[in-house]
């Protein structure tokens, strides 16, 4: 075990269980490697950080507790509109403003906790950008859908799964998922394609296959990273297309649901929530490096 000694202040510092929430500055290479540059932090600062009485979070500490004790408050907001929106839209929203803000308020929420996590415009937090702005539009889509205007609600959600799509990228490009996606969306445009009138009978499939390249490009990613985020944002994914499908059998189609809004509304946030969540490791490389190191 390594020990770092400040001989003024008399404090020992115990390198492989100290962890600072926001600086990625505290990690030793090997046992013989010394403390070099900005990858760790002087006997001096461990000095301040020890009388500033700075609360080390323990490396054994359970990897979801680490990141509930990190993200939770920053996921408040979200879940306190969540609450809010249930408690309060009991009925299928008639396009009343207050119903439209409420439906808004939990994707806002998630604006913010994308900025929060740390967010610029430089390369390091492009992909942060990206689903930013996806959760923008998402949100001017409920807002059109809540008002009625389904089709401009199409086209909004539909310029979202752009911004998905350009977040999730392109590498690798794992074509044996998007060929299976693609034949089945192409199956179920074929089948709901005489139900749409002559604006639909467009927008429709197009939105189709936009939302099936970013659940492809959401799977495509998660198999190659193998990490949690990546993993719950391919689960999200999939529950965004769970989400568009139940509106489209119950608008289209004419399949009765059971509580048919609320099915759609839990499930399309579980989407948002899982998308956004996947910022939580972007930033420069030496962050998510150190990010690794903890965890």
């Amino acid at each position: 075990m390594l020990y770092l000694t400040a001989e003024k202040c008399k404090v020992n510092v115990k390198l492989s269980s100290l962890t600072l929430h926001t600086s990625p500055v505290l990690w030793i290479e090997s046992a013989e490697s010394p403390l070099n540059g900005t990858a760790a932090l002087s006997a001096e600062k461990l000095c301040r950080a020890a009388k500033a009485k700075v609360t080390p979070t323990p490396r054994n500490l359970p990897k979801y507790l680490v990141m509930v004790k990190t993200h939770g408050p920053r996921l408040a907001p979200f879940v306190a509109t969540l609450i809010l929106y249930f408690s309060l839209v009991r009925q299928d929203p008639q396009g009343e403003l207050w119903t439209t803000v409420l439906k808004c308020l939990p994707i806002v929420a998630l604006m913010f906790y994308v900025v929060a996590n740390g967010f610029s415009l430089k390369k390091d937090y492009r992909r942060s950008l990206w689903i930013l702005l996806g959760l923008v539009f998402s949100c001017g889509g409920d807002a059109l859908l809540n008002v009625n205007l389904f089709p401009f609600g199409m086209v909004s959600f539909g310029v979202a799964h752009v911004f998905y799509i350009c977040a999730f990228g392109w590498k690798p490009l794992k074509w044996p998922i998007g060929l299976a996606l693609y034949v089945a969306v192409s199956l179920f445009v074929y089948f709901v394609h005489q139900k749409l009138d002559e604006i639909l009978i467009i927008g429709v499939p197009i939105y189709c296959y936009l939302i099936t390249t970013m659940l492809w490009r959401a799977l495509a990613r998660a198999v190659d990273a193998k990490n949690f985020l990546a993993i719950f944002c391919a689960v999200g994914a999939v529950l965004f297309v769970v989400s568009d499908a139940l509106i489209a059998v119950t608008m289209f189609v004419g399949v009765p649901l059971p509580c048919p809004r609320l099915q759609i509304m839990i499930t399309y946030y579980a989407a948002q929530f899982a998308i956004a969540l996947s910022t939580a490791d972007d930033g420069p490389q030496s962050f998510r490096s150190y990010r690794r190191k903890i965890k």
